[in-house]
């Protein structure tokens, strides 16, 4: 039966549509897997059927465009490319390795080749019968290809020729690719239509369905290969994360064991320092260690309550109905005194007779860690406000200054424990253990609560708020002071004033320190026999070399520090010429792996870790000191031999220069001047100044070449002119050339 008064039959067109739907899904397949080269050839080889099906059925058809000869050269040729492409299909897809030589020669000179002579006889005689006598060379090579196939089908399965499973798959194999190798057989015989769709469609029908079996083995493989790889992975993540688990378990114990071991000491030394310090004398050492201590207490506090939190305690229990007001208003008055030390202005507007269902201990946690932070993050000058008001059902404490501020993408991360705020700009040592707002949310989460960080700051740096559920309960006054002594807020330790005065003859020292008790302690401890100036970042001590025109012999520095850290210091004064000589000390706690190995690669002399016996820095600098006024005093000498001293006013020479090429000296040269020196009493930096001043150098250039301030060089002239009793340059030359001779 034909379709649609063409010359093709029904049933190769039902072929065709299956076909088609065929090659459809392996598009498909082969988009969503391009690693599948298997997809590849199916949707050549579906190509190549459907296109000899269209052929075979519709040619040749008077009622189509073309010659007969044409058409029937065209519907030969797809009989004979399609057949030319399974050697390479099973060699590739079926891994029958024998099918080499037919897939990329055989095909082609046994397959191709004779259809070539087939349509130039086809053409030139035009008659069809002869030109199928040519087609017997084909015939032939179809049934040693079949032979061939058998052959490899054979070799691959001989190991499971009595398997069950091979036997299946090389039956099908055989069946479904001999009726395409042998399609010159059926077009040599000029079998129907039909007979040749049914046949060929059928033995690739076959051959998909044994490869969908492959593939639908293989895929079930590497399914269960990887069911159980991801079995053995989620027992091995498992274990691993037990046994980090169990580590960091262990770590915090040990750390709750140590910091819970500690309570009770610091407690007892709390306790007898403030008795001692009600009899005894006022003293900024006593105070400075009260306030460390307290500190100390305080972080051990707040790492006990961080744990019981997150191990699910409550520690902000709604037992009892407090005074928020009042509890608010008393905190504020608490912490005015530390505001004003401060220079700080501290204000609060607090609606009345607010209670909230939490026992006041959590109530003023909340209250003390927020205005705590406002003013450690506030610079001198700042202004705290501290709001109270109501909305509805709800509470909202609110918490602003004119600080740094909070960058928007921390403003999330504070709350998270331990987390360090980095700021671009802060006015003193900041440093913590980044417990202080975690706890807060914490305690505002369990009293059924909130906290954020406003997204635009009240006034200008940080608006923190905490909206809490009101409670209906009237309160007594006592529910909410009973906690206003649980904590004792930090003050803000004020700067060191130097009150040692310069003295000459001395070495100087520069000591950048941001804690201010540990700075006040180097202070004290290196003032009795240095000059020591002092300050408490990178940024002010560049400031003081610059501006106050110190020249340190030796810089004592910290590396962690806000602002300018130690380690952007030394690389701004290891670009200034007038700076670069000084020796640099690195003296801080940072003991990361590889930090003194950078600080000395920045120049430094050394890195001292914190902590360590203070006769250890001691030392060093003395070792320090003495090496640099080596060097001072075989740099001044070398000077001094460079210059002859007759020729001091007719020439001015380059130092720099003839300091860095001098020759070691091997003998002391003796000058006549050396007797002026012990008949008026001379010291040694008075004799060297003489002669810088007598060669022509001005105030400023002695002191950067002996590493001094002006105000020292000054000095020295003016006690020089005073003990040899002239008062200008020409006058000291002259008083020199005689060599103190009368």
């Amino acid at each position: 039966m034909l379709l649609f008064g063409t010359q093709m039959e029904i049933s190769t067109f039902v072929f065709i549509c299956v076909e088609i739907v065929l090659l459809s899904l392996q598009i498909i397949h082969r988009l969503a897997r391009p690693s599948n080269k298997h997809a590849y050839y199916n949707i050549v080889l579906l190509s190549l059927l459907i296109i000899y099906n269209v052929a075979s059925g519709l040619l040749p058809d008077p009622n189509l465009p073309g010659s007969v000869i044409l058409q029937n050269c065209i519907a030969y040729g797809t009989g004979f490319i399609t057949p030319c492409f399974f050697p390479l299909y099973v060699y590739r897809c079926f891994g029958l390795r024998n099918m080499r030589w037919h897939a990329f020669k055989g095909v082609y000179l046994f397959l191709m080749l004779p259809y070539f002579f087939f349509v130039g006889v086809y053409v030139a005689t035009g008659n069809l019968e002869a030109a199928k006598n040519l087609l017997g060379i084909p015939l032939l090579y179809a049934i040693l290809v079949i032979l061939a196939l058998v052959k490899s089908v054979h070799q691959k399965y001989r190991e499971q020729n009595t398997n069950p499973k091979g036997k299946e798959e090389m039956s099908i194999l055989l069946a479904s690719l001999a009726p395409w190798v042998a399609l010159p057989v059926i077009s040599f015989l000029g079998l129907s239509q039909t007979f040749e769709a049914i046949i060929t469609n059928t033995g690739f029908l076959l051959l998909m369905a044994l490869q969908l079996k492959q593939y639908i083995t293989q895929s079930r493989l590497e399914h269960e290969k990887l069911l159980t790889f991801n079995a053995k992975l989620e027992k091995e993540v498992e274990r691993r994360t037990t046994e980090l688990k169990l580590v960091s378990e262990n770590k915090t114990a040990a750390f709750i064991n140590i910091a819970h071991e500690a309570k009770t000491p610091l407690f007892l030394v709390k306790s007898q320092l403030e008795d001692y310090m009600q009899t005894a004398p006022a003293s900024e050492a006593l105070e400075s260690m009260r306030q460390n201590i307290d500190k100390l207490t305080k972080d051990v506090v707040n790492f006990f309550d961080l744990e019981k939190a997150m191990r699910g305690f409550a520690i902000g229990c709604k037992d009892q109905t407090s005074d928020f007001s009042a509890l608010v208003r008393d905190r504020i008055q608490l912490f005015q005194h530390y505001a004003r030390k401060s220079g700080i202005s501290l204000s609060g507007q607090i609606a009345d007779d607010i209670a909230v269902a939490a026992v006041p201990e959590a109530l003023d946690r909340i209250v003390f860690n927020l205005v705590e932070n406002a003013l450690k993050f506030t610079p001198e000058g700042g202004t705290v406000l501290v709001e109270l008001e109501r909305s509805c059902d709800w509470v909202q404490l609110v918490v602003s200054d004119n600080g740094s501020g909070i960058e928007s993408t921390q403003r999330t991360r504070v709350f998270q424990p331990y987390y360090q705020i980095k700021r671009k700009q802060t006015f003193k040592s900041t440093q913590g253990l980044g417990l202080g707002l975690p706890i807060t949310k914490q305690v505002a989460e369990q009293l059924g609560g909130r906290i954020e960080v406003a997204e635009h700051a009240r006034l200008g740096g940080t608006t923190i708020i905490v909206t809490l559920p009101v409670s209906k309960k009237e309160v007594g006054r006592q529910d909410a002071i009973h906690a206003s002594i649980a904590f004792q807020p930090a003050v803000r330790e004020t700067a060191l004033s130097e009150t040692e005065p310069h003295q000459e003859g001395r070495f100087t020292l520069l000591i950048i320190e941001d804690k201010p008790s540990m700075l006040r302690f180097l202070y004290q401890r290196f003032s009795k026999k240095y000059n020591v100036y002092t300050a408490q970042n990178g940024a002010a001590a560049l400031n003081r070399l610059r501006e106050e025109g110190i020249r340190p012999d030796l810089i004592i520095s910290d590396v962690m520090m806000d602002g300018m850290d130690g380690f952007q210091f030394q690389r701004v004064v290891s670009q200034e010429a007038r700076f670069r000589h000084i020796p640099l000390l690195f003296f801080s706690a940072k003991t990361e792996k590889g930090i003194k190995l950078q600080a000395l690669k920045l120049g430094a002399i050394d890195f001292i870790e914190k902590p360590t016996s203070i006769q250890v820095l001691e030392e060093q600098v003395h070792n320090t000191l003495a090496t640099v006024h080596l060097q001072k005093a075989r740099m001044v000498e070398q000077i001094v031999q460079s210059v002859p001293l007759a020729n001091a006013l007719g020439r001015t020479p380059d130092f720099t220069t003839e300091i860095a090429v001098a020759a070691p000296i091997t003998s002391p040269v003796k000058h006549p001047e050396q007797n002026l020196a012990d008949r008026y009493n001379l010291t040694r930096r008075e004799l060297e100044i003489a002669h810088l001043v007598v060669s022509g150098k001005t105030t400023k250039v002695i002191a950067d070449l002996l590493f001094v301030s002006e105000k020292t060089v000054g000095t020295h002239i003016q006690n020089l002119y005073k003990k040899l009793g002239v008062s200008s340059k020409v006058a000291l030359l002259h008083k020199m050339q005689e060599g103190g001779s009368k």
